[in-house]
């Protein structure tokens, strides 16, 4: 009846009656995980362990391999999840499921829930690669015996979850398996429990997998609904924070910086309190310098990204790609502050990383961009050529028509036009025109640059001939 406070009454004058005149006695056990069950939702977990102790005691004298006891361990491991203590936890739910595949049929619902708890404690704690085996074994049993449930629709969305993350850190965003289990996962918690943590965060990794496929209008949807859930039933928890910064990351697609601006500060402000240190802090960070960036204040990028980048160095290893994404745009910071120097160093850092942990992608190949022009602004003509040819080879992999490939024949037509290879520096720029046209609007500045200096490489061929 929800009524939790009665029921610990209840469950205290039962426990002070029973454990006087039948201490060894099943409803003892079932008093103790009762009372256990409503202290834990009140976050007095060191309470609930306790009960939880006495009560597998009970049972190990009195019937060791019955279900009440697989119940008890499954009780404690949950208790010692919320306490964060892994390993503890890790034992009794591995012997709550051995004891429920000893008693009870091959599919029961109470095996999936347990199979469900051991998955999210093996994602916590690291073991992404069991804990993926866990939840399709749940999901073996609770397909068949409780499809329309919320263990069923955690399931799912847990399974997603590690699914997309293997992907990621394999730099792919192919997630077709998982956009399938995610829009499983939300029909289900959409009727059983509409308004949960669960259901926002199906709804975040559904915007994802749609972002992936450059869908950003529905995705926003998606976030914002998530958005509105979390506001409710979780306002300042990480997954809040989560997904503002998606959503900022999509605002930001769709060149509305300001409002990104303004979600990225809540996130972070959201994380400074519950967790400061953390990867997704780092990101948040990064997201709002970036946002600066894109919106040309300069100064107003330093300060996140120099924060990002010591929370980046404190939390990943050394050689990590995010550190690398980082020290690029901080090199990019410096470079339009006019310090070259420091931009030069920057550049050079985030190569030593880029090149050997993402040496096929677009900021490998534009950090090499930038360290071509800094090459040319201090006369190192030969140097930036070789450089901006680098970035070439890398980008015409990854951003063939991208602006970033745009740019680089724009160097390559200034490194030609400087060196009097005139012929090379008409047909380097006149590509460079060809992308910008193809990509930017009508009387864009970059448009408007590749012109002006197709114009001068003319009036020098004229001259010269």
């Amino acid at each position: 009846l929800g009524e939790k406070e009665k029921a610990v009454q209840m469950f205290t004058e039962c426990l002070e009656i029973a454990e006087q005149i039948m201490p060894l006695h099943h409803i003892t056990v079932i008093a103790l995980i009762g009372k256990a069950a409503c202290v834990m939702e009140q976050k007095r977990y060191d309470e609930a362990e306790q009960m939880l102790l006495r009560s597998c005691d009970i049972m190990r004298q009195i019937a060791p391999m019955s279900e009440e006891m697989a119940r008890a361990l499954h009780e404690l491991g949950r208790c010692y999840a919320e306490k964060r203590v892994w390993r503890e936890a890790l034992t009794a739910l591995q012997q709550s499921l051995a004891i429920k595949r000893t008693s009870l049929p091959q599919l029961h619902s109470s095996t999936a829930t347990t199979l469900y708890l051991a998955g999210l404690v093996y994602t916590e704690s690291g073991g992404k690669e069991t804990a993926i085996q866990m939840f399709r074994e749940c999901l073996e049993i609770a397909e068949q015996t409780i499809p329309i449930h919320p263990v069923t629709g955690n399931a799912l969305l847990m399974l997603a979850a590690c699914v997309m993350e293997l992907q990621q850190s394999q730099q792919s965003q192919q997630y077709s398996e998982a956009e399938q289990m995610l829009l499983r996962s939300r029909d289900i918690l959409n009727q059983v429990a509409p308004m949960s943590e669960g259901m926002a965060k199906a709804l975040l990794l559904l915007a994802v997998c749609t972002m992936a496929q450059q869908q950003y209008g529905e995705a926003e949807q998606m976030l914002l609904r998530s958005c509105n859930i979390l506001r409710q039933v979780a306002p300042m928890s990480e997954l809040m924070a989560r997904a503002l910064l998606v959503l900022a990351i999509s605002t930001m697609t769709q060149q509305r910086y300001g409002e990104a601006e303004q979600m990225l500060l809540r996130s972070c402000n959201i994380l400074r309190q519950v967790a400061p240190m953390s990867e997704l802090m780092a990101t948040g960070l990064h997201e709002l310098g970036r946002s600066y960036v894109l919106q040309g204040v300069w100064r107003a990028a330093l300060p996140a990204l120099d924060q990002s980048l010591t929370i980046k160095r404190a939390s990943l290893p050394l050689l990590h790609p995010d550190v690398a994404n980082t020290l690029y745009l901080i090199g990019v910071v410096h470079k339009e502050l006019g310090d070259v120097t420091t931009a030069v160093q920057m550049f050079r850092k985030c190569l030593e990383i880029a090149e050997q942990t993402i040496p096929i992608h677009v900021v490998t190949g534009d950090a090499l961009r930038y360290l071509g022009g800094c090459s040319m602004l201090q006369g190192q003509i030969g140097e930036a050529e070789q450089l901006f040819l680098r970035s070439q080879n890398i980008l015409k992999q990854v951003a063939p028509m991208s602006e970033e490939m745009g740019r680089v024949f724009i160097g390559l037509g200034t490194v030609y036009l400087l060196s009097s290879r005139l012929l090379e520096a008409e047909q380097a720029t006149s590509e460079s025109l060809r992308i910008f046209t193809f990509l930017l609007p009508q009387g864009h500045q970059l448009i408007q640059q590749a012109k002006d200096l197709l114009h001068g490489i003319c009036q020098m061929k004229f001259s010269s001939s």
